[in-house]
């Protein structure tokens, strides 16, 4: 039972001052008694009357004033009237979304609403998760704990949080709710024997510019240089704008800068210098609306050059002179009769050309790792090419017809822009019909497909050979960079190297003697590892700050990468207060207070009732008049 019930054995008080307030009878001597009985009842029935009046003033005064001390003390319509004298949980996320640079102001405010709780222990919660914050606490100590609360780079959903609250007391939310989801509030929605205070720091006004995502690929003009394009994202209220977007390395030198109209949502291109790998690159934001992610880290991997195994029946003059760069490809023709299965197990892309019949398994095999582009014959074995490529296969007799580039194959990117205004682009015609799970990369102007490749497979099928008698395709511009762009991505890797926190980083070479650590100018940590054979597995841990960083085992270092601020935390796209109040309209245990513009106007939520007290002395002091009254003019 609650202690506060206690305060009720003090409305014995009136009952026991009541059962002892009688006086002794006066007498009175008359010399006739006659008319002594009527007057004796009329007396006894009025003092009756007047001392149960005087009772139930008393009674409800002491009442009163009970309600008084309690209401004091706890709010009577708490949902959790406990007996721990607790504050609950205070989380407080402190991401770069919802506190921007500073998390001072925020700590500030922590402090002020652990104070006015008047409770003597809770819990602290902030994105880092400590191992402590599912531990009650004094308020001392949490107090003492909050200047050391500095900014997190996590971005932790807000079912995470709900996930991480392992006790039943009052919850207190200081956030921007930005990955919030409709499940985690119907959650909230439902559990009403707890109150939710949320103080939100809206976000929908702002605005902001990032960098989505980079890649790098080969200029499709000069093959030896390498371009780097970036996606630049922004949030949905932006309308117009513009930035400067520069390229810079490690010591902020500038190498080039872009600016970008953002109303245009265009992407950025730069021209990589010739640097060794490893070399480091960060691109930097300047202008208005950056709020606080205006540097993207990135390590130049290290350039590895396709291997290509050419496997033909007949000598094939364009794929050797196409792949005969040695600055560009390291490449290996073969016979169909001298096949070495251990040099396409090495491959990273294998061409079979002229092939009537393709080796059973050879494919199956080896597709994991390996790209494989088929050039059929003019007559082939249909059965054996579906069962061995998947693609369904029959003859077909077509007339030459003008070669269409698909405009949204990923292959094509960069291709199709310089080659779709063209109008003299090559025809072909086709040996075989090709049907079955593919994506067109070529086609033919009857809609049938001259080149497709397989989805979740890297198998690429022309439907007839690669001659003079069924194509004018070798002998066009588009056929150099198409065939490149194949190369390419066969490698499986893109050549820039950043991860987000969170994410596994492949790293070579580690053994299992000595743990590794992650390093840069102002932070060292041991990550979590899973060794494997050829590349293992870090873990990035949530709390480091972006920047550049090593691997490092003993006194080597492994590998180096660049570490950037997730992408959902530039995003800003939280829920709004609107929203929230009209969504918890009915939620009478959920309260949404508007921390956007600042804390100084905020009145603080608190364990005590503000006016139920004031309200119950207010009824003892009538109560007690009542009684007084009653004493003096009831006779």
């Amino acid at each position: 039972m609650n202690y506060f019930l206690w305060f009720f054995l003090f409305l014995s008080i009136p009952i026991i001052v009541h059962l002892f307030s009688f006086r002794r009878a006066r007498k009175i001597l008359f010399t006739n008694v006659r008319f002594i009985r009527k007057a004796s009842t009329e007396t006894r029935s009025k003092t009756r009357i007047k001392h149960w009046l005087i009772l139930s003033a008393r009674f409800l005064a002491f009442l009163s004033l009970i309600f008084v001390f309690v209401a004091s003390i706890r709010d009577f319509n708490s949902t959790e009237l406990d007996a721990n004298d607790s504050f609950g949980l205070v989380y407080l996320d402190n991401s770069h979304s919802s506190v921007g640079n500073d998390v001072s102001d925020d700590i500030a405010f922590i402090e002020r609403l652990i104070l006015e709780s008047e409770s003597s222990k809770g819990y602290l919660l902030t994105n880092n998760f400590d191992p402590f914050s599912n531990h009650e606490r004094s308020r001392s100590e949490i107090i003492d704990e909050l200047p050391d609360i500095s900014l997190s780079y996590s971005d932790r959903t807000f079912k995470e949080v709900l996930d991480r609250v392992e006790f039943s007391g009052d919850l207190y939310f200081v956030s921007d709710l930005q990955h919030s989801d409709g499940k985690s509030l119907e959650r909230i929605k439902k559990d009403s024997l707890r109150n939710y205070y949320i103080f939100l720091k809206e976000q929908s006004s702002a605005r902001n510019v990032y960098i989505d995502s980079i890649w790098v690929e080969k200029d499709i003009d000069d093959y030896q240089t390498n371009i780097l394009r970036c996606k630049i994202g922004q949030t949905s209220n932006f309308s117009e704008g513009s930035i400067v977007v520069k390229l810079m390395d490690e010591f902020r030198n500038q190498i080039s800068s872009v600016v970008v109209k953002l109303e245009n949502r265009q992407d950025v291109s730069f021209s990589l210098p010739a640097v060794l790998s490893g070399t480091r690159f960060r691109l930097s934001l300047t202008g208005d609306d950056i709020e606080y992610d205006n540097d993207f880290f990135f390590v130049l991997g290290k350039i590895r050059y396709p291997k290509i195994l050419v496997l033909s029946a007949t000598y094939n003059k364009y794929l050797s002179n196409i792949f005969g760069n040695e600055q560009l490809f390291n490449l290996v023709i073969s016979n169909y009769s001298d096949i070495d299965y251990k040099k396409i197990s090495e491959a990273d892309l294998v061409v079979m050309n002229d092939f009537y019949r393709i080796p059973e398994d050879i494919i199956r095999q080896n597709s994991e790792n390996t790209s494989f582009i088929i050039i059929p014959s003019d007559s082939i074995d249909i059965d054996n090419y579906k069962r061995e490529t998947g693609f369904s296969l029959k003859p077909s007799n077509s007339n030459f017809q003008e070669v269409q580039m698909n405009e949204g194959n990923l292959l094509l990117r960069g291709v199709y822009n310089r080659f779709k205004k063209l109008s003299d682009l090559p025809s072909a015609k086709r040996a075989f019909e090709v049907s079955g799970i593919q994506e067109v990369i070529f086609s033919l102007r009857d809609g049938g497909t001259y080149l497709g490749n397989s989805v979740g497979e890297t198998i690429y099928l022309f439907s007839s050979p690669l001659s003079d008698e069924y194509t004018e395709l070798p002998n066009h511009s588009v056929f150099l960079p198409l065939m490149y762009r194949i190369a390419e991505e066969s490698l499986g890797s893109e050549l820039s190297l950043f991860v987000y926190p969170g994410d596994f980083l492949e790293v070579p070479n580690l053994t299992a003697d000595k743990p590794p650590r992650i390093i840069s100018e102002n932070y060292e940590t041991i990550p979590e590892v899973t060794l494997r054979d050829r590349l293992s597995l870090i873990r990035i841990p949530v709390n480091l700050p972006p920047d550049f960083y090593y691997v490092i085992q003993g006194e080597d270092t492994i590998q180096s990468f660049g570490l950037n601020l997730a992408k959902s935390e530039s995003q800003l796209e939280g829920s709004t207060f609107n929203e929230l109040t009209n969504y918890f309209s009915d939620s009478p245990h959920v309260r949404i207070i508007s921390a956007s513009n600042g804390y100084e106007d905020i009145s603080l939520p608190s364990t005590k009732t503000d006016s139920i007290w004031k309200y119950a002395l207010i009824l003892t002091l009538i109560f007690i008049l009542v009684e007084t009254m009653l004493h003096r003019y009831l006779k």
